[in-house]
């Protein structure tokens, strides 16, 4: 890594606070020498795949609303659709369409699993990868604390809830493995409790994969986004939710910050120690049997997982690796300092869920302030080292015409030797569909341009033509109705 500090042009994190660990923290010494070299590109999504494409009633509202596909082009027209905050009938609409949508998710899941959701509660979502830091186990931990909750009061009243899991472990991480059965032994026993039916309900979604999130993202009305602060990059399925009307529960992590910083305190429910708070306590030396003693309802959930969950399965080994380290530090990643935060948050969100017109309000913000996230509005001049920002054009009016490759955002090749080494969907031998763009070719010692053809046109390149380096492919304006290709 200090190598590739050295011999880049450019370093950038994945987002605001990724980039400023590196700056900060990682490579701190680097960043004294050469601050010009660091900069911060955020990771972006793609509007036409994860809105559009896998959410046709919500991109017709949006139609509507907006000016047709104009958002599609410029993804920062969204934002008109805040002039519809206080109307009735698009937040009625919107409501309508994300009904529809559990509908749909849920019909996909009882043919595919047998599995019936309850469609009335709130989907409450967690999906990505298995891993310690991504604390799928404090969603756990809070749903046993609901169940017992349940069972010592009957009348204990909360927003009825369908939690939805999907992840993969690596095959090495035993750790991992040991969660998602956790998740799967408390699921059987709320399956199994009457006292549990439509109101608390635990499906781990097998397999999750694109295909899956395509259909789920859709149907999602809370995204938990809850890793260790300063453990995430960045990720993108947070966005991804964003776009379709989620509401965030969730730290500020990763590109949590920036969203938090667009949608403001009343659009997500943030809770839990900030990144600068996590280090300093573990500095000062975390002790989290000292929250197992004093937090009771804390203690039950972890003696719970020492009893097991009716299924001849004990988790001790969890409790251990939570309270003693087993082997490692203790709750290495916070879970029980964030515990009583984590539940608050989901009070806050319970309740705001029963008012429907400030539960709609908060998912349209959501939607109208997630264009900043458009993959294509973020690879800027920071990080090719070129002036111009690429804007996105619908990927079925423009495919290139030899290979069809993807669509999307500015490509930035560094080193590449001659057009010979470039993938074939880029620059092949016969044409490249530049749609009317005027193109641009930067580089190491010379621009030069392509004449901008008729719309619709092709425009030939001859391999053959230049030996480039630190190659940008890119249009000459920041306003085009053209692609731009990407890897």
């Amino acid at each position: 890594a200090n190598l590739c500090v050295c011999a880049c042009f450019k370093i950038n994190g994945v987002s605001a606070l990724h980039s400023d660990i590196l700056k900060r923290d990682v490579f701190h010494d680097a960043y004294a020498r050469t601050p010009d070299k660091f900069t911060n590109v955020t990771n972006g999504i793609d509007h036409r795949r994860w809105l559009s494409e896998c959410n046709p009633e919500l991109d017709a509202l949006i139609r509507d609303c907006c000016g047709k596909d104009k958002y599609l082009l410029q993804p920062d027209a969204l934002k008109e659709l805040e002039q519809y905050r206080d109307d009735a009938g698009v937040l009625s609409r919107l409501g309508q369409i994300k009904a529809d949508n559990k509908k749909a998710f849920a019909a996909w899941v009882a043919r595919e699993s047998g599995v019936i959701l309850n469609t009335d509660a709130l989907f409450d979502v967690q999906v990505k990868r298995l891993h310690e830091y991504k604390r799928q186990l404090l969603n756990v931990l809070h749903i046993i604390y609901l169940y017992q909750r349940m069972k010592a009061d009957p009348h204990f009243d909360f927003t009825p809830r369908t939690y939805l899991f999907g992840a993969k472990a690596a095959p090495g991480y035993a750790v991992a493995k040991r969660i998602i059965r956790l998740i799967n032994s408390v699921a059987d026993m709320i399956a199994r409790d009457p006292a549990c039916k439509d109101r608390l309900q635990v499906v781990f979604l097998e397999n999750y994969r694109v295909s899956l999130a395509e259909k789920l993202m859709p149907a999602s009305e809370l995204s938990e986004q809850i890793s260790t602060a300063g453990k995430e990059a960045s990720g993108t399925r947070n966005m991804k939710f964003m776009m379709n009307g989620a509401v965030t529960i969730g730290t500020l992590d990763g590109a949590n910050v920036e969203m938090h910083q667009v949608l403001g305190d009343e659009n997500i429910f943030l809770f839990g120690l900030k990144a600068h708070e996590v280090a300093e306590m573990k500095q000062k030396g975390y002790k989290s049997y000292e929250y197992y003693v004093h937090n009771p309802e804390l203690r039950a959930v972890i003696d719970q997982l020492n009893v097991g969950f009716g299924d001849g399965v004990a988790y001790d080994d969890i409790a251990r690796r939570l309270l003693f380290g087993d082997g490692g530090p203790a709750d290495e990643y916070l879970l029980l300092a964030d515990f009583e935060s984590y539940r608050d948050a989901h009070q806050r969100a319970g309740l705001a869920y029963q008012d429907p017109k400030r539960w709609n309000q908060m998912a349209l913000m959501n939607i109208a302030r997630s264009g900043i996230f458009a993959a294509c509005l973020l690879y800027t001049s920071d990080a090719a080292g070129t002036s111009g920002t690429c804007r996105c054009a619908p990927s079925s009016k423009f495919a290139p015409a030899a290979a069809g490759g993807p669509w999307g955002r500015p490509l930035f090749l560094p080193f590449v030797q001659s057009f010979s080494s470039l993938p074939r969907w880029v620059f092949s031998s016969s044409t490249l569909d530049c749609g009317g763009a005027f193109c641009r070719i930067a580089t190491a010692s010379s621009i030069f341009d392509k004449a901008r053809p008729k719309p619709g046109r092709a425009l030939t390149f001859n391999r053959a033509e230049h030996k480039i380096f630190n190659t940008v492919f890119i249009p000459s304006m920041d306003e085009v109705t053209a692609p731009c290709p990407y890897i």
